[in-house]
């Protein structure tokens, strides 16, 4: 699926796996480019889609791939999130997630809808902000989603973050990231602010 290059390995431009990786990130990020312009599903207004070229992202930077140590929340009752339109979201609080960033141990709030939770599924929903929120990137916080089958680590690629469809339209009704789930360092990674 990816062209890798024989010499990259010894350029000091990284690794194979490192080059895949990016390409990995790079490809996805053009299939959503695509979705968003050409897609009747695309949260874009119509006028919006005429002029679309492309969503502005961070460097791929492999740094804000993580695994981060997880303890699983039990019997933790639904809480609501308030929404970009004042309404409120349901959702269960699942995981306890700690990693390190800039040297330092970091923890978020994995969460799942009550769907999810019948279906025992296993794709958890991480809603939060950083100190980019509100300049780089939405002012509303982003979002990751990522799965977990209960190794005791999961994978959070930042890389993948992503805006909430409100960010693209003011139709759509988001949930805002609770305050717990606040990052005190620059997340500079995925997705940036909508322009």
């Amino acid at each position: 699926m990816f062209a890798i290059f024989l010499f990259a390995s010894c350029t000091g431009h990284g690794t194979l796996d490192e080059l895949k990786y990016k390409h990995h990130v790079l490809d996805q990020r053009k299939i959503k480019n695509s979705y968003f312009k050409t897609s009747p599903e695309s949260p874009l207004l119509e006028e919006q889609q005429w002029k679309f070229s492309r969503l502005l992202y961070f460097p791929v930077d492999p740094v804000y791939k993580i695994d981060a140590r997880v303890k699983a929340i039990a019997g933790q009752k639904a809480i609501t999130m308030k929404t970009s339109t004042g309404h409120e979201s349901i959702y269960v609080p699942r995981l306890l997630l700690e990693f390190e960033l800039e040297g330092e141990k970091r923890f978020l709030t994995a969460y799942q809808s009550p769907d999810q939770l019948r279906q025992k599924s296993i794709r958890y929903f991480l809603p939060f902000t950083d100190l980019t929120t509100g300049t780089d990137t939405y002012g509303g916080g982003r979002y990751l989603d990522f799965d977990y089958k209960g190794s005791g680590l999961a994978r959070l690629d930042f890389n993948f973050a992503y805006n909430p469809y409100c960010a693209y339209n003011y139709n759509y009704s988001c949930p805002i990231p609770p305050a717990a789930n606040t990052l005190t360092l620059a997340v500079k990674a995925g997705e940036m602010v909508f322009k």
